[in-house]
């Protein structure tokens, strides 16, 4: 199983990983602030920009069946991954990568009826172990 976790990698000396996170959510919507910088943000705080922010668990009693039949329940997260550049001020410039998750996808499946979306479908398709699942490709065509 995969478990994601920010990360900033750097060939050479830059800012810190939170600034870097910091600009990246910025760029992606996560973070919503005038402030050009982390630091000039004055003191406001992210956790989109915290490189030590544990992967979400499941939380089991989300969602309950109330039928008959064999559910999957499943969650995950978007990945946000990025090269970046950064121009130092006595003029090196430094290339690396960023990455960090948003939570954003949970849902329950059955492993006998059409999946409702290609991740739903996937999913099935995984847990239930069947080839194909319900009446439906796991695409959810």
């Amino acid at each position: 199983m995969y478990t994601p976790s920010p990360s900033v990698r750097a060939d050479g000396p830059a800012p810190s990983a939170a600034e870097i996170l910091f600009s990246l959510g910025k760029k992606t919507g996560e973070i919503d602030s005038g402030a050009r910088t982390l630091a000039e943000a004055g003191g406001d705080i992210w956790a989109f920009t915290d490189v030590r922010l544990p992967a979400p668990e499941l939380d089991d009693d989300r969602v309950v069946p109330r039928a008959a039949g064999e559910f999957v329940q499943y969650a995950g997260v978007r990945e946000v991954p990025a090269d970046f550049r950064y121009t130092c001020p006595d003029g090196r410039t430094v290339a690396g990568r960023a990455r960090n998750w948003t939570v954003d996808l949970a849902g329950v499946t059955d492993c006998d009826e059409r999946p409702d979306s290609a991740l739903a479908g996937e999913v099935a398709q995984h847990a239930c172990g069947r080839g194909e699942t319900g009446t439906s490709s796991p695409s959810g065509d």
